[in-house]
């Protein structure tokens, strides 16, 4: 017995069998054991037996996008979608004992869909079982043709939600000096666990309180680390959710409090450059300074400009300085035409970071010398002698300073200068010594 066509096994005939055309048809019907799609007389006379030796209908199967695999879902009622032949009825029967056929139990189907005209995408809204797994079948028919029977993916209901995590870090309350932590614990297999901020930290989860951080669990997992920014100098309140794969969310467990305390023993790193608030026009900017050697500087964005180390805020870069090496030079990306804000800390490797350096603004901007008028009667003019000229330092393909001869053009109206270049880290940076000569003023 086998899936030849139709809802039941049957048993197909060979070219050879003394069953071809030896049977009889007395009760007049219409179509084989396999149904609608399957003729009952092929040849001179119906084939003994319930299976009719025939070619295989022309009503193409139907195919299923939604779902797509296997799902699990909280709610009751779920589309199952897809496409089949123009002017076709598709059925959707609920394959019970899960065998791939349609047995008399089974019948009739749970829903169907009429195809008109030209059109080929079906939909056919069915009602799960609470919280069990559903296995239905297709088919398409036009008039007695039927298709092969298409299995739907398996469809679970589940509407009962996770444990809720257990922490094991921190396994109380606990003073630390690092700006993160790491919320570790485990949880239901494959859930998305969510660290809130529980803001009055009441131990409940209320309305409007925040997702800082998640972590989506795979491939059986259960153990998970979620790094959060600590609100500096304050303590820290935290609540922990498993998600499931049908969206149940567990009831929140409350996180240890977590105390910031900024470190009163890792000197907190000197920013040299900027020095005070600037303006340009570039992706990026390399953040200078010095700090204890050996000591990790970490450039966190100040996302929200408050000046601490909270909320969104993330690193930006960092440099780790070697055992004799007190200068650092972090190179960090620019928000375009916007104030830039950030922070600098220090982390002597143990553990211990230092209060943060607050960074003077870098304003990114596509006009950083700003729009002053022109010569003539414009109210602007050129510079009084001996005002300082401005030269574009911009980098060149190899990562060194463009030649002196693009930065100082010569011609009408120039002035002299004089001007020295501080040495860059990076290669061909540095080469260029004091330069002197004339260029036309930028204003």
């Amino acid at each position: 017995m086998a899936n030849n066509g139709g809802p039941t096994a049957t048993r197909s005939l060979g070219p050879t069998s003394p069953c071809l055309n030896t049977g009889s048809n007395p009760l007049s019907l219409t179509t084989d054991q396999r149904g609608a799609g399957y003729v009952r007389v092929h040849g001179s006379a119906a084939d003994m037996g319930a299976f009719e030796d025939q070619p295989a209908p022309s009503v193409a199967a139907p195919v299923v996008t939604t779902p797509a695999q296997a799902v699990i879902v909280s709610s009751l009622g779920f589309a199952i979608m897809g496409t089949a032949q123009a002017t076709s009825l598709v059925k959707v029967w609920h394959d019970a004992n899960g065998n791939g056929f349609i047995d008399a139990s089974e019948q009739p189907e749970v829903g169907s869909f009429q195809l008109t005209g030209a059109a080929t995408a079906w939909t056919v809204n069915v009602t799960l079982n609470a919280n069990s797994t559903m296995k239905y079948l297709v088919t398409a028919e036009i008039g007695a043709l039927g298709s092969a029977v298409v299995a739907v993916p398996d469809i679970t209901h589940d509407s009962i939600a996770p444990s809720a995590p257990t922490i094991t870090a921190p396994g109380s309350a606990v003073t630390v000096s690092s700006s993160t932590f790491s919320i570790q614990g485990t949880a239901e297999a494959d859930a998305l666990v969510r660290i809130y901020e529980d803001t009055n930290g009441n131990g409940v989860l209320d309305t409007g309180e925040p997702v800082v951080q998640s972590d989506q669990l795979a491939g059986g997992a259960t153990s998970f680390a979620v790094l959060v920014n600590l609100q500096q100098s304050q303590v820290n309140h935290y609540l922990a959710t498993a998600v499931d794969g049908a969206g149940n969310e567990s009831a929140a467990a409350a996180v240890p409090a977590i105390t910031h305390q900024p470190s009163t023993t890792v000197a907190p790193p000197v920013v040299t450059n900027p020095a005070a608030a600037v303006t340009v026009n570039a992706n990026s900017f390399n953040i200078m300074g010095t700090a204890t050697a050996g000591h990790l500087v970490r450039i966190y964005a100040d996302v929200n400009g408050d000046g601490v180390i909270n909320g969104s805020d993330f690193v930006a870069g960092q440099q780790q300085l070697g055992p004799t090496e007190t200068a650092f030079v972090i190179n960090v990306a620019l928000a375009q035409n916007a104030a830039n804000r950030f922070l600098a800390t220090a982390d002597d490797g143990a553990g211990n970071e230092s209060a943060p350096t607050v960074v003077p603004t870098i304003t990114e901007s596509a006009n950083p010398f700003g729009g002053g008028g022109g010569g003539g009667g414009g109210g602007g003019g050129g510079c009084a002698a001996g005002a300082p000229v401005a030269l574009l330092h911009r980098p060149c393909c190899s990562g060194g300073l463009a030649s002196p001869a693009a930065v100082a053009p010569p011609g009408p109206g120039a002035e002299p200068y004089s001007v020295s270049f501080m040495p860059m880290p990076g290669a061909g940076h540095g080469r260029l010594g004091p330069l002197t000569g004339s260029a036309v003023p930028y204003y």
